[in-house]
């Protein structure tokens, strides 16, 4: 047994070594094959006829192959097609039978490039020209047959690259088989014939009819090329040997082709279409391949200045040329762009500090690269001001896509910023501040300001435009540097003269950084320039204020000596009079959240920190200086007085200006450890304009509550709306605290941002029902944010006048602002038991019932472990056991339903449904049975279904008695609620 065991097995070795030796010669023989026959079929016609198609061994050829030489001298090939000869004869689009003129002709108008001396092929009239159309059907085959060839010559070659190393299954040991593929490859140079077809056009194939042809027009065709990208491709991905792999980088064979396909205008659209997928994946697989292997970075950058023709670092230039080329305005292919994008961010991020060198001294890409993003913030800038201007039904998809694009422009910038290396990034930042302060992002608000000030046009569409891209800058952005010195040039009282600005293009310096970086550190004069000041401004009387600790001098006409130590001259900045006019609501709606967003997005922004905050004075930091967001807010507030605020803005209003005045407060308040009571004016005069408006929607909400269509619904309406407001719960205490979280009180306008900015529910005619819920929550948010003010203020009136020994705690503001007891009452927050506790009768009266919908146990999901889920689960234990007998229990404010803990025990029971009475949505009796509708109630087993709960009593007396209670219990609970919110709004109104 063990010598025939030995047998098989040296007879089963013998055979696979022999069949490795029959793949490795069928291999070369099927690669020999391949090339033999894309030579003859790429050749030109004038040198097709000097082949003897009937050699087919390369010894036979030995005199006349010089493949391997193959770029430099073409017209000596090897042909060996016999095997294809029947598939298709090249002979006949070669030799076409009546006009060979059309041959050349046809592949004109089928080469990928744009400079053709050919008429293109709509031209041509098929109907009249037998000839023109016999070539088409040759040249499309030929194509065709090239196309297949040059995909199997690439399977060939990855096969046997990837053979040359490998593991056998049957002895477990390495083997080195199959290398005979990979040196025909190497030896004939197809890596070049390969680069020859991409690099091969009309244009630098025929110059002249004395210059001898190299190639047939079939390499000049987009899927030929393409397919040959995808085949280089394929081998740089596939090759399993690092020498494989340094032939196939080695000569400036992959950067000529990566240099060859740009820039993209030379190529016909269509021809895009199958040459930019292809190439950018193949940009794609190179990136990552040296981003794998770092020390391959001498294949691909020519550090040394070696060669003249090509670029320093081929890979970024292809890339930023994709990303930069003007053909994206008219194509909507977002994988190329992003792909591309990533290209680069991925090229940034190369280690090595011979690759950074490399890379920070490419300064003709750096500038293609910063000049297009920042020239893209623009652009989106730009659209969604014409986005604004219509008023169409596809307006709110529109602007959706364009922020979309915004965002990711955003974000593409942050990461670039955070990739580069810091003299790259200074340049960078210096590049995007210039554009912002000479395009039309700045030049929006400069209008806009004008024209509100003249009183004279409307410019509020590109003005929210603006305010929009620099909002979202802070949102998606976090690059410190960039991010200060755009709120410096926004938000900042002064900015840079025009004087100043045109001096420095004078002189040749550059703008932007250095003369914000002047700005934010007060090396300044301020001209006094009437034409710049505002009558908004002059209200606010900002312009003398918080200089306490500057070097900044006020002067009309600064002499030579007195500005010697200044370094610009600043005037008041329209920006940010722009902004705080807005943020007074003046201007409707859409600006006032634009507005007020951006200022919320800076405050929460992690670039901008506290001290850059005091630096733009958006905050008083209780100095004798009005604070600049209170006054305007101050505005806003007081125009309630006049009702020049619609119900339908309101809530945008209300939600985002606490949001303002809690980041306000919160960012005035650090740091602070004593405060003087003589500088808590200002804060109280806001309070007094809050009180204005909290007057007006208790009125309001008095006034919806009388009407008779509305009275029999408001408390719930009440409920509900505190429901919602007050939604966070701390349970961490023995009670539970029904609180809102202030900083995200308008997370759903932010969510839902696009149809915030557009409003179109302001022109829609209110329903009464939904009239009454605008008033309602209005008055609470109203109410919460007078709550939370007023207590702040009144914890700074005890802690002023107390000396510098507070600790740094001191005047924290929690996010969290509870609710009051009023508010707790009138929702009825935390009156509800909680089902699965148990509850003691004593002397309360109750009723015997029974469930009536059907004895059955439902089953849960096991993933689903909530508490909620968990009470349910508990209730249908408990009903699915024994009897069914239970207890209704109705009380002044909820129903309750309970099981006995035990049977002769009437006294102790475990809740089973709890549920307000205002949640009962109607009752109706049927003899001994009780139908009930419920709202806001979850399925309980056997006790409620979908809502409906049907409980039967012992006889019908018991059944309409029952009845009655529920009824008379659910009107004085209503009575006592409405005499609540009576005397909640009576308190508000009686005050001075």
């Amino acid at each position: 047994m063990a010598l025939r065991g030995g047998g098989a097995m040296w007879n089963t070795t013998s055979k696979k070594i022999e069949q490795q030796e029959k793949d490795e010669i069928n291999s070369v023989d099927k690669l020999r094959s391949i090339y033999s026959t894309l030579l003859a079929a790429i050749a030109p016609t004038s040198q097709y006829n000097q082949y003897d198609l009937s050699l087919n061994t390369d010894e036979e050829h030995e005199n006349l192959n010089q493949v391997q030489n193959f770029r430099s001298n073409i017209k000596s090939m090897t042909s060996d097609i016999d095997q294809y000869h029947e598939e298709i004869s090249f002979e006949a689009f070669h030799q076409p039978a009546s006009n060979a003129l059309e041959s050349v002709q046809t592949w004109k108008s089928l080469a990928a490039t744009q400079k053709l001396q050919a008429k293109p092929m709509d031209d041509y009239s098929f109907d009249d020209n037998e000839d023109a159309v016999a070539a088409l059907i040759q040249a499309r085959k030929l194509e065709s047959r090239v196309v297949q060839l040059i995909k199997d010559l690439g399977e060939v070659v990855v096969y046997g690259e990837q053979r040359q190393n490998y593991v056998d299954t049957f002895s477990k040991t390495m083997k080195h088989g199959n290398e005979a593929v990979f040196d025909y490859f190497c030896d004939k140079n197809i890596l070049s014939l390969l680069v020859d077809i991409v690099l091969t056009n009309p244009s630098n194939e025929i110059q002249d009819e004395d210059q001898e042809e190299r190639y047939s027009g079939v390499t000049w065709t987009a899927i030929v090329k393409a397919q040959v990208l995808q085949t280089i491709t394929i081998l740089i991905s596939n090759t399993s040997d690092p020498k494989s792999l340094y032939y196939l980088l080695s000569n400036n064979y992959i950067n000529e082709m990566i240099v060859s396909i740009i820039p993209l205008q030379q190529w016909k659209p269509e021809a895009l279409d199958e040459i930019l997928p292809v190439y950018i994946s193949f940009l794609k697989t190179l990136t990552l391949q040296l981003a794998k292997t770092p020390e391959l970075c001498h294949f691909f950058c020519d550090m040394y200045g070696q060669s003249s023709k090509l670029p320093t670092f081929p890979l970024m230039y292809a890339a930023v040329e994709v990303v930069s080329s003007p053909v994206h305005k008219d194509r909507s292919d977002d994988f190329v762009y992003s792909t591309a994008l990533n290209i680069i961010l991925t090229l940034y991020k190369l280690p090595g500090n011979e690759m950074k060198n490399v890379i920070s001294e490419l300064y003709m890409e750096q500038n293609m690269l910063i000049q297009h993003l920042s020239n893209e913030l623009i652009l989106r800038c730009d659209g969604l001001s014409k986005i604004l201007e219509t008023d169409g039904e596809f307006q709110n998809k529109l602007l959706s896509m364009e922020l979309t694009k915004l965002e990711s422009s955003l974000v593409i910038l942050n990461d670039l910023l955070w990739s580069c290396e810091r003299s790259v990034t200074v340049g960078f930042c210096e590049h995007i501040i210039k554009a912002i302060m000479q395009s039309s992002i700045m030049e929006n608000f400069v209008e806009f300001h004008d024209s509100f000030m003249s009183l004279d046009g409307n410019l509020s569409n590109s003005c929210c435009a603006s305010i929009i891209v620099i909002s979202k800058m802070f949102e998606h952005m976090d690059y410190v540097p960039l991010l200060k010195m755009v709120a410096v040039a926004v938000l900042h009282p002064y900015t840079p003269s025009s004087k100043q600005i045109e001096d420095m293009e004078i002189s040749g310096k550059e703008l932007g950084l250095g003369l914000l970086n002047a700005i934010a550190q007060d090396e300044y004069v301020v001209v006094d320039d009437t034409t710049d000041a505002s009558d908004f401004d002059n209200n606010v009387d900002f312009s003398n204020a918080g200089f306490e600790e500057s070097t900044t001098h006020i002067v009309k006409t600064p002499t030579k000596d007195f500005s010697a130590g200044m370094s610009i001259s600043a005037v008041h900045n329209p920006c940010r009079d722009v902004i705080f006019k807005l943020v007074s609501g003046e201007l409707g709606p859409r600006l006032f959240f634009a507005a007020s967003l951006l200022l919320e997005n800076v405050f929460l922004s992690k670039a901008v920190d506290d001290k850059t905050i005091n630096k733009l004075r958006i905050v008083s930091s209780f100095q004798k200086e009005k604070n600049i967001l209170h006054a305007s807010l101050d505005l806003l507030f007081r125009s309630y007085s006049s009702s020049q605020v619609s119900l339908h803005e309101s809530e945008l209003y209300l939600r985002s200006a606490t949001v303002l005045i809690y980041q306000d407060l919160s960012t005035m308040l650090s740091g602070i450890k004593s405060i003087k009571s003589s500088n808590l004016q200002h804060n109280l005069d806001l309070l007094r304009s809050i009180d204005i408006a909290l007057k007006y929607f208790a009125s309001e909400s008095m006034r919806m509550k009388n009407i008779f269509e509305v009275e029999s619904m408001f408390t719930e309406l009440v409920q509900q709306e505190i429901s919602d407001l007050y939604s966070n719960v701390d349970t961490s205490s023995s009670n539970n605290i029904y609180q809102c979280d202030l900083k995200s009180l308008n997370s759903k306008l932010k969510a839902d941002f696009v149809s915030s900015i557009i409003n179109k529910e302001s022109k829609k005619e209110l329903h009464q029902t939904k009239e009454a819920r605008l008033i309602i929550r209005s008055f609470l948010l109203i109410q919460l944010l007078r709550d939370f003010y007023s207590e702040v203020v009144a914890s700074l009136n005890m802690a002023s006048d107390v000396g510098d020994r507070w600790n740094d705690n001191a005047f924290k503001i929690s996010q969290y602002h509870p609710a009051s007891n009023a508010i707790r009452s009138l929702g009825c927050l935390g009156y509800q038991s909680i089902v699965g506790t148990s509850e003691i009768l004593d002397d309360r009266p109750y009723f015997v019932v029974e469930p009536s919908i059907g004895i059955g146990f439902r089953s849960h999901s096991r993933d689903d472990s909530s508490d909620k889920t968990k009470r349910r689960q508990l209730a249908d234990t408990i009903l699915a056991k024994g009897h069914t007998k239970l207890i209704l229990v109705i009380d002044e404010r909820e129903v309750l339903v309970l099981r006995q803990e035990a049977k002769d025990n009437m006294r102790n029971c475990t809740i089973l449904l709890s549920t307000l009475l205002s949640n009962i949505i109607h009752m109706r009796d049927d003899y001994e049975a009780l139908h009930i509708a419920l709202k806001e109630v979850e399925d309980i087993g056997v006790l409620i279904n979908k809502g409906n709960m049907v409980l039967r009593f012992e006889d019908g007396y018991e059944c309409r008695h029952a009845k009655r209670v529920l009824e008379d219990s659910r009107s004085s609970f209503s009575e006592a609620q409405s005499l609540e919110f009576e005397e909640l709004i009576g308190s508000i109104l009686r005050k001075s």
